[in-house]
């Protein structure tokens, strides 16, 4: 909520707040997980069960891309930046985390 209402805040506009927000929607799956984890044969029919334990697979490679390749996205960022020549540096698109996350997420659909 704080990333939407001060999105236009210099150290919240640093800090890249879409990207910021792809993170912790990959919290909240990783904690939607949890709960699914939680559910046995007493909660719910063995029948339910079966799709029940696909769909945690898939949540939790869905949560670990969504959170983990936007941070490492975020890291290259950073160290694109302060790596690059001055006169190189500028700084980067927050297209290109996207487009990055985003294939590490089609090339996990890929191989699941």
């Amino acid at each position: 909520m704080i990333n939407i209402i001060y999105r236009n805040k210099k150290v919240i506009k640093l800090s890249s707040p879409y990207l910021n927000i792809v993170i912790i929607i990959g919290a909240m799956l990783f904690y939607l997980d949890i709960i699914l984890f939680g559910m046995d044969e007493a909660i719910l029919p063995t029948s339910v069960l079966n799709g029940l334990c696909m769909a945690r697979v898939w949540i939790v490679v869905f949560a670990f891309t969504l959170l983990f390749g936007t941070l490492f996205a975020k890291t290259w960022r950073v160290y694109y930046i302060f790596h690059s020549s001055f006169h190189q540096r500028k700084t980067s698109k927050w297209v290109r985390e996207y487009i990055s996350m985003y294939m590490m997420m089609c090339e996990y659909i890929y191989i699941m």
